[in-house]
């Protein structure tokens, strides 16, 4: 990925300043979009998000209605008559209720059911947003320092072309052999199509960012100062443990667990199945009440099969939540150990930066005012500089993904969420 940053641009190239802004988009109506905005507009616009935050809101209500879903009472209606054609035959009717009560432990465990899949949900959105948010940070900062390199790399054109043409004038006066001439002509076409191949990525990169922010046309976009933090993993641990909805869905499963053992317990015992109250009218005697229970005698769990099954499953999900910990801590670990290599790597080049580029413009100045030197030779070293410049946007750019990467593992969404 080659990539670039506002500081390297004050150098002034030969040929590059007429091909700098060729064929570049540039802003429209002064239109500034800054990386916070476009992960703003990438989530609001996300319909896939709308989607997940729908359905953890009904979710949501599922887990009210979960704490109150016992059976409803039934209202029974009984005619008997011996002879229901004789109107002076004895009948009788009965009116009454019955109820199915829950059985111990049932509600709260049906309740936590609920919350256990309201969690995966949680899950589920939050890492999409995560996701999102790094997706788009990656895309701006690709777009907007794609737009450094393409000056780079119509530089780099610049000077193959101007390398070929030195070279064909000492061939014709037979100072230089056909094969330099050859030569010359590859690198240029070699330049010339690595420029259209960054030409088409930054029209690419355009459309994708312009789809994800829903902003039209060309934009000026503005990167800002690069990720620098010097952070230590208890920090970025705290902060993902907080943010990380996995650590609090392992949490909800272990209750589930114990709620789940908890009732399997109760079902032991002897539980009504069944209470009915009753009023019934006979035409041959007075009206009276009546009162029946149904009682359910669970011989089949008396084997305890169920119950030992769910005190595996409440073993198991002890250390659910220690398990979730150390997934996440393996994710922060990693996306850290790529940050910190990716910010070695800026601050070296950086350091080494200032010393080397103040020799190279000395040398080039020397070179220049040598006359005994080959042009091609000068192109050579000018090429060079270009390089150590391209090193350093690949470097900028490797900074910002992985500082994307870890705030995807910490399941954050902005950088700033990463302070101290």
């Amino acid at each position: 990925m080659a990539i670039g940053v506002a500081f390297w641009l004050g150098t002034g190239l030969p040929g590059a300043a007429a091909r700098a802004d060729e064929g570049l988009p540039g802003p429209a109506n002064g239109t500034v979009l800054t990386q916070s905005e476009a992960v703003r507009l990438v989530l609001d616009r996300s319909r896939e998000l709308r989607v997940l935050a729908g359905e953890e809101s009904a979710q949501e209500r599922e887990v009210e209605a979960a704490a109150t879903s016992f059976h409803d009472p039934q209202l029974r209606l009984e005619d008997l008559s011996t002879r229901y054609a004789d109107p002076d035959a004895n009948k009788q009717i009965t009116v009454g209720l019955r109820w199915q009560p829950p059985r111990l432990g049932e509600l709260p465990a049906a309740e936590q059911k609920e919350r256990v899949l309201l969690w995966a949900k949680k899950v589920t959105a939050r890492a999409l947003r995560a996701r999102l948010a790094a997706q788009a940070r990656k895309e701006y900062a690709e777009q907007a320092l794609l737009r450094d390199s393409r000056r780079l790399s119509a530089a780099r054109v610049g000077l193959e072309e101007r390398r070929l043409a030195a070279v064909e004038a000492l061939v014709a006066l037979g100072q230089r052999p056909l094969l330099d001439r050859v030569r010359s002509m590859r690198r240029l076409v070699k330049a010339r199509r690595d420029d259209a191949r960054l030409r088409q990525r930054l029209a690419d990169g355009a459309e994708r960012l312009s789809g994800l922010t829903g902003v039209a046309g060309d934009v000026e976009l503005s990167l800002g100062a690069p990720p620098e933090l010097d952070l230590d993993f208890p920090a970025v641990h705290r902060v993902a443990v907080e943010h990380r909805p996995e650590v609090g869905l392992a949490e909800q499963r272990s209750r589930l667990a114990d709620r789940e053992y908890s009732a399997e317990r109760l079902r032991l015992m002897p539980w009504f199945s069944f209470l009915e109250v009753g009023y019934v009218h006979e035409t041959e005697k007075p009206d009276w009440g009546e009162f029946r229970i149904g009682i359910d005698l669970p011989f089949s769990r008396w084997n305890l099969s169920h119950l030992r099954a769910a005190a595996t499953a409440r073993q198991a999900n002890a250390h659910a939540g220690a398990g979730a910990v150390e997934a996440v801590d393996r994710d922060v670990a990693q996306a850290l150990a790529r940050y910190r290599e990716a910010l070695a790597a800026l601050r070296e080049l950086r350091a080494d930066d200032g010393n080397l580029q103040a020799t190279t413009r000395d040398l080039l100045a020397a070179v220049r005012r040598d006359p005994t030197l080959a042009a091609d030779d000068v192109v050579d070293l000018e090429l060079a500089e270009l390089d150590e410049r391209q090193m350093a946007l690949d470097a900028r750019y490797d900074l910002e993904a992985a500082a994307a990467d870890l705030c995807v593992a910490a399941g954050v969404e902005r950088w700033e969420d990463l302070l101290p």
